[in-house]
């Protein structure tokens, strides 16, 4: 009898180790963010990311190397407009740019969300866009433009 006691103990100790060995597993793979498969709608793709490519200037803002080919668009949230301020389709934008093989920057305002700055983004079926937020002085231009004296 003093046998089967003795077992019994063993058995239970071994139970109670694999409930500690499977806990700390399933802990594991939670906190390593398991995905189960099915797509978060709320959740960005890392394709989808903005392409921000810029060079770090002396003051440390953001600069996009730009040259006299480029087409320059503006996106304040609303309207596309080109470097004149002048309102422009996106479908527009995009014919001419695949047409000549043209980059084009779209400049967003640094205050939009990045939900509303990608859907600027995907409007234009383009080759080659780099994205950039515009700086102050561009702001101003539009807030000017608009009638609009707050910052």
């Amino acid at each position: 009898m003093q046998n089967a006691t003795h077992e019994s103990a063993m058995t239970e100790v071994a139970l109670a180790l694999a409930m500690g060995f499977f806990s700390l597993m399933i802990l594991t793979l939670i906190s390593m963010g398991v995905e189960t498969g099915n797509a978060d709608p709320t959740r960005i793709e890392a394709a989808k990311a903005l392409d921000i490519v810029a060079n770090k200037t002396a003051k440390g803002a953001a600069a996009i190397q730009s040259n006299s080919k480029d087409i320059i668009l503006i996106f304040d949230g609303t309207d596309y407009r080109n470097a004149d301020l002048a309102l422009v389709s996106p479908a527009d934008v995009t014919r001419q740019a695949n047409a000549d093989g043209r980059r084009v920057i779209l400049a967003v305002d640094p205050a939009l969300p990045f939900e509303t700055a990608l859907a600027a983004r995907e409007k234009l079926s383009v080759a080659n866009l780099v994205v950039s937020p515009f700086s102050q002085e561009w702001r101003n231009r539009l807030q000017s433009l608009n009638g609009r004296t707050d910052q």
